[in-house]
């Protein structure tokens, strides 16, 4: 494996049928605030991976953080 990828395995819902009612409401309150479905699908796939962005580097890079493993990305 090539040392400047990192790999995140993470195993979210892909069918309407897979959500929790809680999940459901979730992406169900998102859309009556009137964010689009992409901006639903990103909210969505930062809360139910439990991935955070510690750290932005401009418009290039970012840290993130899944549990206790980290993870440094720069564009360029």
């Amino acid at each position: 494996m090539d040392k400047d990828k990192t790999t995140i395995d993470i195993k979210l819902p892909t069918w309407w049928e897979e959500l929790t009612d809680r999940q459901l409401r979730f992406v169900f309150t998102f859309i009556a605030l009137g964010y689009s479905i992409d901006e639903v699908k990103t909210f969505s796939f930062f809360r139910w991976s439990s991935l955070h962005i510690l750290h932005r580097y401009g418009d290039d890079g970012y840290m993130c953080k899944r549990g206790k493993q980290r993870h440094h990305q720069r564009t360029r």
